[in-house]
């Protein structure tokens, strides 16, 4: 368990529970406040929003007006928002600029929890200004499982980058990729024990 666990409204994030995540994928303003209800009475421990299925992404201030409908609709539950790069499962390129306008706005309205920003930016936009928000910082690999030494190495860059929260998902292919898996993330565990983990073999 995480020596820094992260307080996300009533969930702990790296506490002794897991946590439960739901995801919202609507992509008009209607189907993302119906989907809303729904999940809200599911009554999830996180809610994901993927910003990325939206059809007005790229437009900021109809952005922040359908996150804040989320918010309305599901109260304190966390919100974990992300807008995913489609090279690793996102639903639609988003332009770099118009994804970090609506996270930089979204965070200065408090509106999210926590915000998930690929490893692939870089240190330098990671850790650009989001007022005090939690940054997940996420790696995919779809096509395999890197060794335990590398997923080891990619949670460790993610943090040494700015991350509040380490994040990878992988696809193994074998019981072996699954081990590997394990023992690297681990392995990053065992080194650096205040970060919470995030960690997914999607097989």
């Amino acid at each position: 368990m995480p020596t820094h666990p992260i307080q996300a409204g009533p969930t702990l994030l790296g506490g002794e529970q897991p946590v439960i995540c739901s995801p919202l994928v609507g992509k008009n303003l209607t189907a993302i406040k119906a989907e809303a209800k729904t999940v809200k009475a599911l009554n999830p421990d996180m809610v994901e929003v993927r910003a990325d299925y939206w059809d007005f992404i790229e437009d900021t201030d109809k952005a922040i007006e359908a996150l804040q409908a989320i918010r309305n609709i599901i109260g304190d539950t966390p919100i974990l928002l992300t807008v995913r790069v489609a090279e690793e499962r996102g639903f639609k390129k988003v332009g770099q600029k118009p994804k970090f306008d609506f996270y930089k706005k979204a965070a200065a309205l408090k509106l999210p929890n926590l915000i998930d920003v690929e490893l692939v930016y870089g240190a330098d936009t990671i850790k650009n200004d989001l007022n005090g928000v939690p940054v997940v910082v996420a790696y995919h690999d779809l096509k395999g499982t890197p060794s335990s030494e590398e997923i080891a190495n990619i949670l460790k860059k993610e943090i040494d980058a700015g991350g509040d929260v380490a994040k990878i998902v992988v696809k193994p292919n074998s019981q072996a990729d699954v081990l590997r898996f394990l023992n690297g993330t681990l392995e990053f565990r065992t080194k650096n024990p205040a970060y919470p983990v995030i960690a997914s073999a999607s097989g």
